[in-house]
């Protein structure tokens, strides 16, 4: 009896949350209250890290990097914005953090923002592809960027965020075609 009593509690408590999932799934929208004011002048590049260097020979540079999302957005239907912050997330993941970005900062349907945070102890990545895009992104694809592209670069060459931003956008652009 007490062990019909406990399969019937976990039963019920599965039920219960699988209609809660069934019932924000479509609903749910990122709480913009914690995410960042878009900085001004509008750029495609915003490191409020400063983990991408402004100008370095050896190095994937901010200028080259700005200077080439511009020239993509501007013979392309798409947009790629890079954001970069050291700030805390609050109770938001990365992924979500970035669609907080978009739809706060209004970056339309057609975009998809790559972002990065850098804290001392560890970093988090999250990619956002706007309605527009969506099917090109489905979460396994998202998943199989953010730890490819991206976290083993940054762990493979001890923290060159630029060299794994650069293979962030790249990976995205070849999923826009």
């Amino acid at each position: 009896m007490k062990r019909q009593r406990n399969i019937l509690a976990a039963l019920l408590v599965g039920i219960v949350a699988a209609f809660t999932l069934v019932a924000c799934g479509g609903k749910q929208t990122a709480n913009t209250d914690n995410v960042v004011a878009r900085p001004t002048p509008n750029t495609y590049l915003n490191d409020m890290a400063g983990i991408i260097k402004e100008d370095a020979k050896d190095t994937i540079s901010a200028h080259w990097m700005e200077d080439t999302l511009k020239s993509y957005a501007e013979t392309s239907p798409y947009k790629i914005y890079v954001v970069t912050t050291k700030e805390s997330l609050g109770d938001m993941g990365a992924q979500a953090y970035a669609k907080a970005i978009a739809e706060k900062w209004q970056l339309g349907d057609s975009s998809v923002v790559l972002f990065i945070q850098r804290t001392p102890q560890a970093f988090q990545v999250g990619i956002a592809p706007g309605a527009a895009v969506k099917d090109k992104f489905n979460q396994q694809t998202i998943d199989q960027i953010i730890q490819d592209k991206i976290g083993h670069v940054i762990l493979s060459y001890k923290g060159r965020f630029d060299r794994a931003a650069w293979n962030g956008i790249r990976e995205i652009k070849d999923r826009l075609k």
